[in-house]
């Protein structure tokens, strides 16, 4: 499992610590079950949301990894980076550090860009809310060949 305080959710849980947390008592089947159903695509993420990434891209060499996150590192140690690193070719790979590089990047134009470069047929977004409604949002007007998927608990939607 990967935690880290990054995100609005996970800073809310530590400032904020709810009294009870609840679980799903089923199981469903994660995000790398979805990502079969595609021969090529892309998995873009922030901060915490490598743990829904990165498996993918490391099992399959169809699947691109971009994370957005501030001082990764430093924030999820030394063995998620070497993972990546030891797992992922760096061609297949944008590792963006907001806090070395000044701030979050132009999103849209990165996939656009990487879409067309890998020759990706879909892109899989784990954000969070604001980053999820930004990057579909701009999938729906620049991208209209693209599918976007954002991908939540409990539903996945294709755009195209």
């Amino acid at each position: 499992m990967i935690c880290g305080v990054q995100g609005d959710f996970t800073k809310n849980l530590v400032t904020n610590p709810p009294k009870t947390v609840w679980t799903r008592e089923l199981k469903f089947a994660g995000v790398g079950h979805a990502s079969a159903m595609f021969k090529r695509g892309i998995r873009i993420c922030t901060g915490t949301g490598i743990g829904a990434a990165l498996s993918t891209c490391i099992q399959s060499e169809n699947w691109f990894f971009i994370w957005i996150g501030s001082d990764q590192e430093k924030t999820f140690g030394p063995t998620i980076s070497r993972l990546i690193h030891d797992n992922i070719p760096p061609e297949r790979m944008i590792l963006w550090d907001s806090k070395k590089r000044g701030g979050r990047p132009d999103c849209m134009d990165l996939l656009k860009t990487t879409y067309k470069s890998f020759g990706a047929e879909v892109i899989f977004i784990t954000s969070n809310m604001q980053g999820n409604d930004e990057m579909m949002q701009g999938c729906r007007e620049g991208m209209s060949r693209l599918h976007c998927e954002r991908l939540s608990s409990l539903n996945i939607q294709q755009l195209g």
